[in-house]
């Protein structure tokens, strides 16, 4: 399962067979990457208990009161950090006259961070003279994973190939911030856009388009 830093993410664990009233379940959701385990929520007989809970989750992860006593323990977890990537598991327990294991089950989470809509800067419309070099930035913050940086033909969607292009890349922390730059030769009109390509998908700056009679030196 995938989260994205900052967001929410609600991992499933349903058992709608609960052999007694909830007041005899106990359920317990950890995170097993770290040592020892952390508890992360926990229903102790049939009620919402936050005495064993790790600190960095309390007030971020949270039961649906409402469906407990249907077996439903799913949990929310907000404000998400990199730090919560890992494995959780929820585990179901019975208390008649000795302790059973009802049900458990394991999610893996996976944090992301995505890199932000790129913002591109761009000359000054209407001002652009034939053959004169002009250059168009683009920037984007906060990936994990360098991406490809492409610059595009925003009509037909196709790769820009006669322009000088310079990328600087900055580290900064575990986050990735990047920044390129085009020159073009201005011999038409254009149309271009800045592509920032990641295996979560793909994001496009606004579009700078110049239908202005260009003007001769």
């Amino acid at each position: 399962m995938l989260g994205s830093l900052h967001g929410s993410v609600e991992l499933p664990c349903v058992y709608n067979q609960l052999p007694d009233a909830i007041e005899k379940i106990n359920v317990y959701w950890q995170l097993r990457n770290c040592t020892p385990d952390l508890v992360v929520a926990a229903v102790m007989s049939g009620e919402v208990d936050m005495k064993f809970v790790d600190e960095r989750f309390k007030g971020r992860a949270h039961f649906n009161p409402e469906g407990l006593r249907a077996g439903n323990f799913n949990l929310s977890i907000r404000n998400l950090s990199l730090h919560d990537s890992g494995t959780y598991v929820c585990i179901i327990l019975w208390s008649p006259s000795y302790i059973e294991i009802l049900y458990n089950t394991t999610v893996e989470l996976k944090v992301t961070a995505e890199f932000s809509t790129p913002l591109m800067d761009v000359p000054e419309p209407g001002k652009l003279l034939y053959g004169q070099e002009v250059n168009f930035t683009c920037k984007s913050q906060g990936g994990l994973e360098l991406p490809i940086i492409m610059w595009i033909n925003y009509s037909d969607g196709s790769r820009i190939q006669n322009g000088r292009v310079h990328e600087v890349i900055h580290q900064d922390g575990e986050f990735i911030n990047v920044m390129s730059t085009i020159t073009l030769n201005i011999t038409s009109n254009i149309n271009i856009s800045c592509v920032i390509v990641t295996k979560n998908g793909n994001l496009t700056s606004q579009h700078c388009e110049s239908t202005t009679t260009l003007n001769f030196r």
